[in-house]
C-alpha cells in the first residue's frame, strides 16, 4: 500500500482515534495523530477550535455550531476518508484523505443537517 502513495498514518486512522489526525498546514497531507508520540516540527491543522474558524468565515452561523457536532463530523469523515483510500489505493492513494476534502465535506453537512435540517441517513 505504501507504495501507491498511502501513508503510513492513513493506515493508522480509526474510528476512535480520527479525531486526533492532524494535517500539514502547507499542503493540507495528513501528519500524524494527536498524542501518538513527538509531534512534528512543521505547522499543522486540524484543532476543533481552528475548524470551527473556519466554518465561521466561510459564513456559518456561529450560533448553529458547536464543539460536539464538529469533533463528531470531522471523526467520521476523517474516518471514512481515511477508509476509501485505504481500501482503493491504486486509485486513491495520498490524494483523498486531506484537510481541503475534510473542510468541504464538513461545510457540505453544516448546510445539509443544520441548514436545511435534513436528517443523517441513519436516522431517517
Amino acid at each position: 500500500c505504501i507504495e501507491n502513495g498511502l501513508r503510513e498514518v492513513t493506515l493508522r486512522v480509526t474510528s476512535s482515534n480520527a479525531t486526533k489526525l492532524r494535517f500539514k498546514r502547507e499542503d493540507g497531507s495528513p501528519l500524524f495523530l494527536f498524542g501518538q508520540g513527538v509531534p512534528p516540527k512543521c505547522a499543522y491543522t486540524g484543532k476543533v477550535a481552528e475548524l470551527n474558524g473556519w466554518l465561521i468565515d466561510q459564513g456559518c452561523d456561529e450560533s448553529l455550531l458547536c464543539t460536539k457536532w464538529i469533533q463528531n463530523h470531522y471523526r467520521w469523515i476523517v474516518w471514512k476518508l481515511a477508509a476509501m483510500e485505504r481500501r482503493f489505493p491504486m486509485q486513491l492513494g495520498g490524494r483523498y484523505l486531506n484537510y481541503g476534502h475534510v473542510l468541504s465535506q464538513l461545510k457540505s453537512r453544516y448546510e445539509r443537517e443544520l441548514v436545511a435540517a435534513r436528517r443523517p441517513a441513519l436516522r431517517k
